[in-house]
């Protein structure tokens, strides 16, 4: 999906939602927040909810994953005279919220609170009670992944906050759980073996790998896998080296 900060007033439900607030510059000089994947907002299509995708955002510097449930906020009832503009964002706990606007007649968006990620600028018309994407702007800003790689020494899941992975198993064999292939569409790991025992790339549900495989062993200290997902329930086998079976 491509996201537009500014959209054009004809793509919208009101042309006041092509206009920049204060809190769209205070979202884009924050050159150590944005997302990295995922958290496109939608409306519900139910009452006044927004749906906020599954993703992972950076706030001040820190990766965060966000898993928000659906709805991910419920507005608050509109006014019956003023149309209002509220705002949905990220914390750094990965917990999506949503800052009320004041009603008016030329309404404008609240201030953006410290420490958060805009997502979605949302222009309620008074009086509404069913939310319509037409009334969600996407304010996301998206930046670099500033991760490089992670450790781990024992059983793990891996997440949207994993990329490449370096298994540690001097103390034993390790067991790594991938994640279900469907929701992490696009989602690439590569993991590798460090140490001299096994370690078990075990599958999520009924997954497989794109050999028809239910789990992979690297089966050598240094072996290593690439993988990546496109959302149809098979781990793509992008490379391997050392013994991997």
């Amino acid at each position: 999906m491509t996201h537009r900060f500014l959209e054009n007033s004809a793509d919208q439900d009101h042309a006041s939602q092509s206009q920049p607030f204060a809190s769209d510059f205070d979202a884009m000089t924050d050159v150590n927040s944005g997302v990295v994947s995922g958290c496109t907002p939608t409306a519900n299509g139910t009452g006044l909810g927004v749906n906020v995708a599954s993703g992972v955002v950076v706030v001040n510097g820190a990766v965060v994953s966000v898993s928000p449930s659906t709805p991910a906020v419920t507005l608050t009832a509109a006014d019956g005279t003023n149309p209002r503009v509220d705002l949905v964002h990220v914390n750094s706990s990965g917990t999506v919220a949503k800052t009320d606007g004041t009603a008016a007649s030329s309404p404008v968006a609240p201030a953006l609170p410290a420490n958060v990620v805009l997502l979605a600028e949302i222009h309620l018309p008074a009086s509404t009670t069913t939310l319509a994407n037409t009334h969600v702007s996407d304010k996301i800003i998206v930046i670099p992944d500033p991760r490089v790689a992670i450790e781990y020494s024992g059983a793990q899941t891996l997440d949207w906050d994993d990329d490449v992975v370096n298994v540690d198993t001097s103390g034993g064999a390790v067991t790594i759980t991938l994640p279900d292939n469907a929701t992490y569409n696009g989602k690439a790991f590569i993991i590798r073996r460090d140490g001299a025992s096994n370690v078990v790339i075990n599958r999520a549900g009924s997954d497989t790998f794109d050999d028809a495989a239910t789990s992979k062993t690297l089966g050598s200290d240094g072996a290593g896998i690439g993988i990546i997902s496109i959302g149809d329930g098979e781990w793509k086998i992008v490379s391997t080296t050392g013994t991997v079976t």
